[in-house]
């Protein structure tokens, strides 16, 4: 149960728009008219230290090598994860720099204008990542369905369909119709959401095949059982 919990309470903040009482578990803050915010939301537990290293090695064997450009994602600091850079690696080869996306996602963007015969340029940084576990929240009904016409702009870059996640595809949102429909809050309706993915959808290894394949066969990894329960 406890690896069930840990694992909803990630997913259903993909899905819920927090009210203010639970946004405030990553700020303290105040609303326009001075009414503070009270903490809430998802608690984090504990926490595990990984290094991960990004980047590329290229050799240039038998002829000069020009014009290489190379995009790597990396790892970035969120509420529940911080991120420092533990080591650096850069050949005098190569230019680094970093781009950061829409979302708060970011690329390493390698440049090798050239690299001459029989030389080797190695671009490698590691990556200090401390993820934590993110708890359920005691009170449950601070997070609320909000009014889709009401969100910022900004928020639909979340909400529409993208590969591999096929939110309105009619077979899906046919069944979001009938998942949770006896819930008692916003909170439950979500988790009933992912206890349907559970018992519905056998976990198998495989290539990527989005959520609609997954929701066809009855199978899929856990990208495959993630991208479901976004999609629903």
């Amino acid at each position: 149960m406890k690896n069930k919990t840990n694992i909803f309470c990630i997913s259903a903040l993909v899905l819920l728009f927090c009210s203010a009482a639970a946004f405030g578990q990553f700020r303290d803050d105040v609303t326009e008219d001075g009414t503070e915010i009270p903490k809430g939301g998802c608690e984090l537990g504990e926490s595990l230290i990984q290094y991960w290293e990004c980047g590329l090695k290229l050799e240039a064997r038998r002829a000069p090598v020009t014009g290489v450009i190379a995009t790597i994602p990396i790892p970035v600091s969120w509420p529940e994860q911080k991120v420092k850079v533990a080591e650096e690696r850069h050949s005098p080869y190569a230019k680094v720099s970093i781009q950061k996306q829409r979302g708060g996602s970011a690329l390493m963007v390698i440049r090798i204008p050239s690299l001459p015969a029989g030389e080797t340029a190695e671009v490698v940084t590691r990556f200090e990542c401390e993820s934590s576990t993110q708890l359920k929240p005691e009170n449950t009904e601070g997070f609320v369905k909000p009014d889709p016409k009401k969100l910022p702009k900004t928020f639909g870059l979340y909400l529409k369909p993208s590969e591999k996640i096929e939110s309105k595809d009619k077979a899906i949102a046919k069944l979001a119709r009938t998942i949770g429909t006896d819930a008692e809050n916003a909170w439950d309706e979500v988790e009933a959401v992912y206890d349907w993915v559970q018992a519905n959808i056998k976990y198998e290894n495989g290539d990527l095949k989005g959520a609609l394949a997954a929701l066809k066969d009855g199978t899929g990894d856990c990208e495959e059982l993630s991208s479901l329960f976004i999609a629903i």
